[in-house]
């Protein structure tokens, strides 16, 4: 069981234990078991695959393709974490190339947290729909709640 310890820009759980490990679907503070995906020469990809303490900030996603579509990525996050994590990505982004402290304001938050995207990119191949994560296989969805 790893400690994770933060997200990365992607809303992946970052895990340091001699390489960093980037784990899907972990939020930080959780205890998790996870199953390696990949690794490189600096870095592990993972997925949890247990998930012992979870966080305060973990929901239930509601879609039933989230385990498996690359379309979103912080469904299984209440949406007010999910709102504090996009601020915080924004000031890191500021911080680390304009080198300096820039007053950001607080995100202003919607009534509806869903249905609220006007662009989608979706793959052709036989098929529409969005790519499996990790892959180039097309995961063929009939809604999405975003």
């Amino acid at each position: 069981m790893f400690n994770v310890e933060k997200l990365d820009h992607e809303g992946r759980g970052v895990i340091r234990q001699g390489k960093v490990i980037f784990v899907e679907n972990a939020l930080p503070n959780e205890l998790v078991e996870i199953k390696i995906l990949k690794e490189k020469k600096n870095y592990i990809e993972a997925e949890s695959i247990k998930i012992e303490n979870p966080s305060k900030d973990r929901c239930n996603p509601n879609c039933k393709y989230f385990n498996n579509c690359g379309g979103c990525n912080l469904l299984h996050m209440n949406y007010e974490s999910t709102l504090n994590f996009k601020e915080n990505k924004i000031k890191e982004i500021i911080a680390k190339f304009l080198k300096e402290d820039i007053k950001i304001n607080k995100i202003i938050p919607t009534i509806e947290p869903f249905n609220y995207r006007n662009k989608a990119t979706f793959h052709v191949k036989k098929q529409v729909g969005y790519y499996k994560k990790n892959s180039n296989e097309i995961i063929n969805i009939d809604n999405c709640n975003l």
